[in-house]
């Protein structure tokens, strides 16, 4: 959703599709013509990189090499329970993946408004390898 929202404000995002079936993120792999490719898992929390589909030892971010390995990973993905440390062990349906290209950023930078009704409060970190699901 934040890389839609990027594109639509002008910012450089990296190309990307969303599929809901492992031969659709299979097709936007190939689309991709890149070696260097990402399949997250769209799921509602954090920590996806570090959590893992029930019963496999796969992640909710997976790098992969070629549209089959997208397809492969993606069948591990969809349909299936991510549980990371938010979830806990009910996890969460994954029904959807992002497959995207590879980036290597010089800089990373995170940028997180809360909005409540009595106080606006926002957060900029700008520090390298940065795991914000990490900090307390």
């Amino acid at each position: 959703m934040k890389d839609c929202l990027l594109k639509q404000a002008g910012i450089p995002t990296p190309p990307f599709g969303v599929a809901r079936s492992p031969d659709e993120a299979a097709k936007i792999a190939a689309d991709l013509k890149s070696n260097d490719l990402v399949v997250k898992a769209q799921v509602l929390t954090g920590g996806r990189g570090k959590g893992h589909f029930q019963n496999t030892t796969i992640g909710g971010v997976v790098m992969c090499e070629s549209p089959e390995q997208v397809k492969q990973v993606s069948e591990k993905m969809i349909g299936n329970l991510l549980i990371t440390k938010q979830t806990g062990v009910a996890g969460r349906i994954c029904n959807s993946v992002m497959v995207t290209t590879r980036m290597f950023p010089r800089k990373e930078y995170y940028l997180s408004i809360m909005l409540e009704r009595t106080f606006n409060v926002s957060l900029r970190e700008n520090k390298l390898n940065l795991n914000i699901n990490d900090r307390k």
